[in-house]
């Protein structure tokens, strides 16, 4: 059996979609000449999302459940932020 590799997509304007679920989501707003970024990834656990009503959402995933061996654990959350802070440098 072939295992298709997952289709990673970005929400315009802050949803990060992995086969069309929700695994993470960026908030970046600005407020006295700084940027405050929120960044918020399902890494063990999915929430589950209503499809209908007034609370309806798109479903959610998890890092877990398309990573197991890489989720889940304080130190994948850990080097996770490491390599986010990192890359936010160079960036800046």
């Amino acid at each position: 059996e072939t295992v298709r590799p997952p289709i990673v997509t970005v929400k315009w304007p802050n949803d990060v979609l992995v086969n069309q679920e929700k695994i993470s989501g960026v908030l970046i707003e600005s407020a006295n000449g700084w940027f405050l970024i929120g960044i918020g990834i399902n890494l063990a656990y999915a929430p589950p999302v209503p499809t209908s009503g007034p609370n309806h959402g798109r479903p959610s995933t998890s890092l877990r459940e398309h990573c197991p061996e890489h989720a889940g654990s304080d130190v994948a959350a850990k080097q996770l932020g490491v390599e986010l802070a990192q890359d936010l440098h160079k960036f800046m």
